[in-house]
Formats: structure tokens, C-alpha cells, sequence
């Protein structure tokens, strides 16, 4: 059986200290020689061999989604309690998230590869955060946005069915931190504070706004070879 959420309880659990734990952690990353664990490109470019740079990948991920994505899933997480039931959730809820940073980090060294043998992409690499940008503000516009939202504003004991429908609901934003924010703490923080935003019950009135906002800016980047604000 499932409720709808009307509001999201903040109390201390141990995913929240979980979550306080991982933002301490991105701390430490960010100003250390580990922070190639969080930075992607570090990772793919003239770093280890891709199997190892997978492993290393999969370990910042972990970090990266208990800080960024497990606020926007406290209601969930409180719904399930303590013990046993939670710590199945949790497990599930990364598999799946796991699942889908595998996928965006295969993506991107294929990306890596094509820049590397490519002249003219690697010439004009702005392109490539600038189609981001597009792509996930297209994706806010979407009915699978919408819909994935609704969903996971519900409250579920399976950790699997919520994950699931996190994925689809912020996925593009997730994916917006892997592409273009890792190198920012203050970045991950904002997307992260609308990814806690779009699941509250006002979040209806940001999404297709950061939608457009998303897109213009990408717009903005495709036309030449500026900086992004990442």
C-alpha cells in the first residue's frame, strides 16, 4: 500500500548522518589528491586503466548520491524505519543508482575516446556541455520527468521501485553533476537543493522553469566557446 507524501520530516535517522557523513567526505575529496574519485575526467583522462577507473568511479558515486540524491529520498527513507527493512532499502536503492552511473560513465569514456580521436570535436569541445544542458532541459519538459516525479513522491517500502522512479525523476539533474558540476562543491549543493525542491510539494512550479532555464543557457554555450557557470 502507498501514500502520497505531503511533506518531507527531517529528524535525525541514520541516513542523515549518512548524508552529513558523504557531504564531509566530497569535502575531503574536493581538496585533496584523491579528488580524481569524484572527477570523472581526471578518472578517464591519462588516468588508470578503465577497470580500475570503473572501481574508482563506483566508490566517489556512492558518496556523491548519499550526498546529492538521498536528501530528495528522506520521506522514503524514514517511511521504511530502522533495522534490517532500512538497510535492504538502502542497498537497493544504490544498486539501482549505481546501475545508472555505470551506464553515464561508459557513456563519457566513449565520449573521451571520440574527443581524443577526433580533430574537430576536440576543437570545439564546448559543444559537449552545451548539448547537455539542452538535453537535460528537454528532459525537465518531459512527461517521464512528470510522471517519474509524481511516483517518487510516494512513499514505497521498495527500495528498488523508488529508486527506479528517482532515477527517472532526477536523473537528468544527476546527470548535470556528473557532467558539469563534480569540480564544484557549491554546484553539486544547488543541484542538490533542487532535486530536495522538485520532490517537495511545491516542486511543480520549479521544474519546467529550470526546464527552459536549462535549455537557454545551453543554448547559450553551443554558440561559442565560453565558460559554463560549473
Amino acid at each position: 500500500m502507498q501514500h502520497r507524501l505531503v511533506a518531507v520530516r527531517a529528524r535525525a535517522t541514520p541516513v542523515v548522518y549518512l548524508i552529513a557523513a558523504s557531504w564531509l567526505a566530497l569535502l575531503v575529496l574536493a581538496t585533496t589528491r584523491y579528488g580524481a574519485v569524484i572527477r570523472h575526467d581526471r578518472l578517464l583522462v591519462d588516468g588508470p586503466p578503465l577497470w580500475a577507473a570503473s572501481v574508482a568511479f563506483v566508490a566517489g558515486w556512492q558518496v556523491m548520491i548519499l550526498a546529492m540524491m538521498a536528501p530528495a529520498s528522506l520521506h522514503a527513507f524514514d517511511r521504511v524505519g530502522a533495522g534490517r527493512d532500512l538497510l535492504g532499502f538502502l542497498i537497493s536503492y544504490l544498486v539501482v543508482w549505481t546501475l545508472f552511473g555505470l551506464v553515464i560513465f561508459f557513456f563519457d569514456a566513449g565520449v573521451h575516446f571520440t574527443v581524443g580521436h577526433w580533430p574537430w570535436l576536440s576543437e570545439h569541445n564546448w559543444l559537449i556541455p552545451g548539448t547537455t544542458l539542452v538535453l537535460v532541459g528537454t528532459y525537465q519538459l518531459s512527461g517521464l520527468k512528470v510522471a517519474s516525479l509524481e511516483r517518487c513522491r510516494e512513499l514505497t517500502r521498495s527500495g528498488l521501485r523508488h529508486a527506479v522512479d528517482c532515477v527517472g525523476a532526477s536523473g537528468g539533474l544527476m546527470l548535470l553533476a556528473f557532467a558539469l558540476a563534480a569540480s564544484s562543491l557549491v554546484a553539486m549543493a544547488a543541484i542538490a537543493v533542487v532535486m530536495v525542491s522538485e520532490v517537495s510539494p511545491l516542486g511543480r512550479n520549479i521544474v519546467k522553469p529550470l526546464g527552459y532555464g536549462l535549455i537557454a543557457l545551453g543554448v547559450l554555450v553551443l554558440y561559442g566557446p565560453i565558460r559554463t557557470p560549473f
